[in-house]
């Protein structure tokens, strides 16, 4: 409801209109248009002047950058979260090179220079929540440049645990945990979007519901491989030929080979 609530007044909004016009520059300028040997090739695809090519690697509140020139208004079509969106179908390899780069920032977890607790706190400036730099320190341990190649195969991997979990169903519990993984791992891929692909500046910030997402899918996923490799040792032979099926209410039951109806 309260998404839906937000979307409705995004759509309507003066200023979110604008704010996603900003983006999309930022976007285009700082991810796109960013100085590279295709820079006019890529403003031709997005229907916006080749002259622009240099405001490549300008961001919108730049002193310089295209907010500057007093006719970019007349591109506000082109400069549109729709138009970036067919960019991105049209040109997979530079759609995966940006994200990337965004999965790169996101791995840096948090930026260094911000504190965790508000200035009236009584805390000193900068200062840390403890859990905060425990799960920091773990992310950094990590190959830096690690990014796509580390989140989608976790992804993959606990998705697949899940999936497992749902199919199997040893235990009760197997069901609820695995849908909870995949709601996890779900949102995760949700939230990597709008930062990744359409916001362009301050990506480490705006990936911590994506990396939160991610971190707690990560025990949960551990969990449920773990309790289905120890229930299927422990399982005796004439267990594992039972199949599992749902009673009235969800609730799971055993029905012994044989007793099904003809």
């Amino acid at each position: 409801m309260l998404a839906g609530a937000y979307w409705t007044w995004d759509a309507v909004s003066h200023y979110g209109k604008r704010l996603h016009r900003i983006q999309v520059i930022d976007t285009i300028f700082v991810d796109i248009v960013n100085g590279h040997d295709n820079a006019r090739a890529d403003l031709r695809a997005l229907g916006l002047p080749v002259s622009w090519a240099r405001y490549a690697g300008l961001y919108y509140w730049h002193r310089s950058s295209l907010r500057t020139n007093p006719h970019w208004r007349r591109y506000a079509a082109e400069l549109t979260d729709t138009n970036l969106a067919k960019f991105w179908i049209t040109h997979p390899g530079r759609f995966l090179s940006v994200g990337q780069t965004a999965a790169i920032q996101a791995q840096r977890m948090r930026d260094i220079y911000l504190g965790t607790y508000p200035p009236a706190a009584g805390y000193r400036d900068g200062a840390f929540e403890s859990r905060v730099v425990v799960v920091t320190w773990l992310i950094h341990q990590l190959p830096y440049h690690l990014g796509l190649y580390g989140l989608l195969p976790l992804w993959l991997a606990m998705a697949g645990v899940a999936f497992v979990a749902l199919r199997r169903r040893l235990v009760p519990w197997h069901r609820d945990g695995a849908v909870v993984v995949l709601c996890l791992v779900g949102c995760a891929i949700l939230a990597f979007i709008p930062p990744g692909f359409f916001e362009s500046i301050s990506t480490t910030r705006h990936m911590v519901g994506m990396n939160l997402a991610t971190i707690l899918s990560i025990p949960l996923s551990l969990g449920l491989a773990l309790s289905m490799i120890l229930q299927s040792r422990n399982a005796t032979p004439q267990q594992a030929r039972i199949p599992t099926t749902l009673a009235p209410f969800g609730s799971p039951a055993r029905v012994k080979a044989g007793h099904h109806r003809r």
